[in-house]
Parts: C-alpha cells; sequence; structure tokens
C-alpha cells in the first residue's frame, strides 16, 4: 500500500542507542536527508524529549475545532509559516539491548500513539522483537547483523515518517472528501497515490499541502521553490479550451502553444492561491498520469507567497 500523507513536512526522527559510536554512525545516513535528527544515548532522556516536544497540529486542530470545510482544508498551506513544525517528532529509531532499560520499555512509554517504532535488534533478540510488532508495540524491526541493514534504516525511517503523516490527516480530511459530490476524487485512486510518490520525489519535494479534493497541492522543494501541481481530468482539459478559444488569453498564444493545449500536452493554469479579479494564466507542461487513470498532472512556479516569510527547511 502507498501511504500518501494529505500534508507533509520536515520532522524530526530521535535515534536511541546507549553506543555513542554505533548511534553517531547511524545518524550520518541521514545527513542528505530532509529531516532533523536528534540522537540520545540515555533513555530518559530521549524519552523527556520525545514527550515534551512541540506537536504541530495546528492545522488538524483548526479542522477539529470547527465543522470540515473545503475553506479549513485550503488553510493547511498557512503551516509553511510555522517554524516550529520542524520540531514534530515522526520516528524513533532505537536499539534494543540498552542496560537500565531495554528499547521496548522505552517503546511502551512513548506517549503520541501516532510516533512511529523502529527497533533495532540483534540475532538474540529476534523473536522478541517479532512479538513485539505482532502486538503492535513497533512498527518495524531491523536486525543489526542483515548487510542490508543500512539501507533498511533509510527505507523504514522514509516510510515510517509517511505513515506518520497519513495517521494525522487522514482522518480529519476524509470527512472533508466525503462531503464532496466528487466520487472519483484522485485522492481516492491507487495508480494516483502510486505516481505523485514517484513525482515528488523526481521533483525533490521536500513538503507538500493539499489545497482541494481535486488533488491541487502546494509545494516546496529542496531549493525552496513554492510549486503548484495540479491534477486534471481529461473531460476538464476538453472544457478549458473551449472556455478559452474566444478569449484573449487564447489569441495571445503561439499556434504551437495552442495546438500543444488541444493535444493535452501542454495546459494553461491558474493558481488555487491567487486573489487577484484577473490573474494571469501560467502555461504549463502537462504529463499523463499511468495506468488508465485518465488523469493528467500540470506543475508550475507559484509567485503568489512571500518567500521571505516561509519558514523552510533549507533555510534553517
Amino acid at each position: 500500500m502507498t501511504f500518501l500523507p494529505y500534508y507533509k513536512f520536515p520532522s524530526t526522527v530521535v535515534l536511541i542507542d546507549d553506543a555513542e559510536t554505533t548511534i553517531e554512525e547511524v545518524a550520518k545516513l541521514f545527513e542528505d536527508e530532509p529531516q532533523i535528527t536528534k540522537v540520545f544515548t540515555h533513555q530518559q532522556e530521549a524519552l523527556d524529549f520525545i514527550n515534551n516536544s512541540p506537536k504541530t497540529d495546528g492545522f488538524i486542530s483548526r479542522l477539529q475545532d470547527a465543522p470540515a470545510s473545503y475553506d479549513s482544508l485550503y488553510a493547511c498551506h498557512e503551516e509553511i509559516y510555522n517554524s516550529d513544525r520542524f520540531n514534530q517528532v515522526s520516528c524513533v529509531l532505537i536499539d534494543y539491548d540498552m542496560p537500565g532499560m531495554n528499547g521496548l520499555s522505552v517503546c511502551e512509554k512513548i506517549k503520541d500513539s501516532r510516533i512511529k517504532k523502529i527497533l533495532l535488534t540483534g540475532v538474540a533478540d529476534e523473536q522478541v522483537a517479532i512479538n513485539a510488532f505482532n502486538r503492535g508495540l513497533i512498527d518495524y524491526f531491523i536486525r543489526k547483523h542483515d548487510p542490508n541493514s543500512p539501507e533498511l534504516v533509510l527505507e523504514f525511517t522514509q516510510d515510517a515518517i509517511n505513515r506518520f503523516f497519513y495517521d494525522v490527516t487522514h482522518p480529519a480530511i476524509e470527512s472533508v472528501i466525503k462531503q464532496s459530490s466528487w466520487i472519483n476524487s484522485p485522492l481516492n485512486i491507487a495508480d494516483y497515490r502510486t505516481f505523485f510518490a514517484k513525482l515528488i520525489h523526481e521533483l525533490q519535494i521536500v513538503e507538500y499541502y493539499l489545497l482541494d479534493i481535486s488533488g491541487s497541492f502546494f509545494a516546496i522543494d529542496s531549493n525552496g521553490m513554492a510549486i503548484i501541481i495540479q491534477t486534471l481530468t481529461s473531460e476538464m482539459l476538453d472544457q478549458q479550451i473551449e472556455d478559452l478559444k474566444n478569449t484573449i488569453h487564447w489569441k495571445n498564444l503561439k499556434d504551437s502553444d495552442q495546438q500543444a493545449i488541444i493535444r493535452r500536452e501542454k495546459t494553461l493554469c491558474l493558481s488555487p492561491l491567487v486573489g487577484a479579479e484577473e490573474p494571469d494564466y501560467i502555461l504549463a507542461t502537462v504529463r499523463l498520469v499511468p495506468h488508465q487513470t485518465g488523469l493528467y498532472v500540470a506543475r508550475f512556479s507559484d509567485a503568489t507567497r512571500d518567500l521571505n516569510k516561509i519558514k523552510h527547511f533549507h533555510f534553517l
């Protein structure tokens, strides 16, 4: 299953091991990842940090305090101005065999059940890890003697972060989607979720926020550039041509661009965040979402946000 959170931003991953040299080696695996890592060699110190860390549920709280609506969904991208969001702990990677309090005992004391736990285990502790996984106490375990353990650490951690944000965002935003008359929202299509996950990896997106149930997202890439990603059906593209053909926007296009739009290779886009009465259309390349979904995706730079005010991970 592809977990597609409705929004996601760089978060904090906590690493716990009493062996300082070991945990520092693990920390090096994350040097190129868009997240914060906190290293602890003392279990209680780590627990105090995890259980007292800021919870950046601002958007979710707004959804819960007021009736779910399209306006509250649209407002989720305002989290980009909240620098505390990066302090949200999403995942804990912990060694099992530690003196005083083993890794499972630490996991039991983590208060936020949404935080995902990855246990590092030795050969002698494998059955303990399997039992803990089956009980739901941990979400993943990695055998330290596995030759692929470094790759598994990165893979499981990224999956854990996605699952964390999926669990945080899914219940509240699903209620908004269910209110819609659009039964075939792309957000409910498995092939679309897989495509979108690959797209944000390809575009080096470090955070994104759902803007509407049609599949429009506000995103920020690794260079701090703001991007709009829009999802369109073939019917929407055809209707756009009909609506534009007699307008000045169409007449101002080059013949080659008009033909590209007719072939569904390009489209004219409006940013969902634009509030001007007569906003400018943006010519964007269109990509077909594969596997017979009948969906297309367009992306373009968004110049409507004040980038100097955005608390972006790249600039920390």
